[in-house]
């Protein structure tokens, strides 16, 4: 299989934002594993666009959906990403914000956000502060 783009092209890539590099530069290493057998007719019906690959390369190491248990995160935290269980309002955005940045996920970021109400209501102590944060 041929790629037009090189990892080269997409660092010089002024469109794109560093974090658009690192997605395109992860899928481009996705896309240029030959250790996985590809059927010809399947490369040919990919090239006529006749199927999709949903641009997630021959070898994705990140699952396309992921459902985070948000209620356990602010529970127990996280040890990994070493959060606390947030104690405040602006502890439990910041701790939604770092996580969403760090879910496993093929777009990056999740496709669930979480019941953001449910999450953040017992946080709410004054509505102004609550805005801000």
């Amino acid at each position: 299989m041929e790629y037009s783009r090189t990892a080269i092209d997409i660092i010089r890539d002024k469109t794109l934002t560093y974090h658009q590099q690192l997605v395109e530069l992860a899928k481009l290493g996705e896309s240029t594993d030959t250790t996985i057998y590809l059927d010809p007719e399947y490369v040919d019906a990919l090239h006529r666009n006749v199927i999709c690959d949903l641009n997630e390369g021959t070898a994705p190491y990140r699952p396309r959906y992921n459902c985070p248990d948000y209620e356990l995160l602010f529970e127990k935290g996280c040890e990994f990403l070493e959060l606390a269980p947030p104690t405040d309002i602006w502890e439990a955005t910041h701790t939604l914000l770092i996580f969403y940045h760090n879910v496993h996920t093929g777009s990056s970021y999740p496709v669930y956000l979480g019941n953001i109400d449910t999450l953040l209501d017992p946080f709410i102590k004054d509505e102004e502060e609550a805005r801000r944060a």
